[in-house]
């Protein structure tokens, strides 16, 4: 599917507000409701908008960020050379009760 210029616009506003009512939506890309309507639809079916979501505020909703380290390293091989002890991030932080391997 080709996008045009009005696509893009409503595209645009659905970002910033998915809940935007589709007659604002219209009036703000100058097309009235129901054509406005059908481009909306027209670019669900053909995939270009997958799904609506809301973004929460992680502090209101009382949750934390969770975060997964990955930490690899390489062993010399070669007389004498052991490797330096270190440290993952979830081992140098208190405040993670525990981790995985």
């Amino acid at each position: 599917m080709a996008l045009d210029k009005i696509d893009r616009k409503i595209l645009t506003l659905l970002q910033k507000d998915a809940t935007m009512p589709v007659a604002e939506i219209g009036r703000k890309v100058g097309l009235s409701t129901t054509p406005c309507w059908r481009r909306i639809q027209k670019m669900e079916e053909d995939g270009v908008i997958q799904r609506r979501v809301a973004v929460l505020n992680p502090a209101k909703v009382n949750v934390g960020v969770t975060v997964f380290v990955s930490k690899t390293s390489r062993i010399r091989r070669g007389p004498r050379r052991a490797p330096a002890p270190s440290l993952s991030a979830a081992e140098s932080h208190r405040q993670f009760p525990s981790r995985r391997r």
